[in-house]
């Protein structure tokens, strides 16, 4: 029993750290003289691609804040897309951004809502865990 309880644990801990997002700060480049910074942020997190004047910054990662460090002056063209099964629709936002001196760069991205298919195979996965909680508790107490 005790040796069921540490594996639950050790399960249930694995999978909150797992489910974590962290921000992710890129160096765009090696000067810091004359350059800018440009934060991207999502209502909710989402896996998707960030490219900055068709220059690939990051590819298929789990993201909710992007920092976008030491970057020269001048105008640049954002686009950041994220498909999943989740969402009811694709994300996918495109904006030119110019960063200057004075300039604050904070870009916040609103995610599409989550479909109600997903919701629905949620639901029946979480109906799923239950009921085989429930019968492994049915098991253990029985003495079988």
């Amino acid at each position: 029993m005790k040796i069921i309880k540490s594996i639950i644990t050790i399960s249930v801990i694995l999978v909150m750290f797992s489910s974590y997002s962290q921000s992710l700060v890129i160096n765009f480049s090696n000067s810091q003289t004359n350059t800018g910074k440009i934060v991207i942020e999502t209502t909710s997190r989402v896996t998707g691609s960030l490219t900055m004047n068709d220059s690939l910054l990051v590819y298929n990662s789990s993201l909710q804040k992007i920092n976008i460090i030491n970057v020269p002056y001048g105008e640049y063209n954002l686009h950041l897309t994220g498909v999943s099964d989740k969402l009811k629709y694709g994300l996918d936002f495109n904006k030119k951004i110019l960063v200057s001196d004075n300039t604050n760069n904070i870009q916040i991205i609103k995610v599409p809502r989550i479909s109600k298919g997903y919701c629905f195979k949620l639901g029946c996965s979480s109906f799923e865990c239950v009921l085989l909680s429930f019968l492994s508790w049915i098991l253990l107490t029985s003495g079988g």
